[in-house]
């Protein structure tokens, strides 16, 4: 686990910054009690946006809760990216997956994804125990991360992973926290046989008679029309746009 930029001068600039020390300090004691590997990611200041995090200052330091113990590394960057410690990979050797937590998600957070990721690490991103001083720019790197990069996962559910989730969250991007729909994750033989019925279907279309495709398709057409504005609707809804 990578524990990211947890520094009193960042966290002060965090809406909620206490549930996220909270549930990073619970999030490090599973990990300890499981004996699995705890990396310290800082910051060594000024930052390029101010005199945040000065090494030897009250800024620099993390609170009490997720301080590390005898032992327990600490990497430390100058930017983003937790990997800029040269002995961040070694201290990860043997390792398949990463978990982060910390803040800011829109920034080190997701860098720090970035980077794992690149290496061939699997991400997983403790949902409940990063934060962001920029909510609107924290939701969009989540989104972008779930997409392509990440798991969310609770604390809850951690240290270990567990298996790959049987549904995936489709969230409001109004409103990240608030979940619209879950969508099935289907295993490898239920993929192919929804593959082989769909090339059975289409060897049947292929012999479908044009007048029946034409009076199919425009049966189809009609419902669409008959359901306009309710789609419209949800398409709006889903993408957190205004109809026009």
């Amino acid at each position: 686990m990578l524990l990211v930029d947890l520094q009193r001068d960042f966290l002060a600039t965090v809406p909620g910054a206490g549930r996220v020390v909270a549930r990073a300090a619970a999030l490090l004691e599973a990990f300890r009690a499981a004996g699995l590997p705890v990396v310290h990611v800082r910051t060594r200041g000024p930052t390029p946006s101010g005199d945040r995090c000065v090494p030897g200052t009250p800024g620099a330091e993390p609170p009490e809760a997720v301080r590390e113990r005898a032992g327990e590394p600490v990497a430390t960057k100058r930017l983003y990216g937790a990997f800029e410690d040269p002995r961040l990979e070694g201290l990860l050797a043997g390792r398949d997956t990463v978990v982060l937590a910390g803040v800011h998600l829109h920034a080190c957070i997701r860098q720090a994804a970035l980077e794992a990721h690149a290496r061939g690490f699997a991400v997983v991103v403790a949902e409940d125990a990063v934060g962001s001083d920029d909510p609107l720019h924290a939701a969009a790197a989540r989104r972008w991360l779930e997409a392509r990069v990440a798991r969310f996962v609770p604390v809850a559910r951690l240290p270990a992973p567990g298996p790959p989730p049987s549904r995936l969250p489709w969230r409001s991007p109004l409103d990240p926290e608030r979940v619209l729909y879950e969508v099935p994750v289907r295993d490898a033989d239920t993929v192919a046989t929804v593959a082989a019925s769909t090339r059975a279907a289409f060897e049947a279309w292929r012999e479908t008679k044009a007048d029946a495709r034409r009076d199919l398709l425009a049966s189809l057409a009609d419902g669409l029309r008959a359901e306009a504005e309710s789609f419209a609707a949800r398409i709006a809804y889903e993408v957190g746009k205004p109809l026009a």
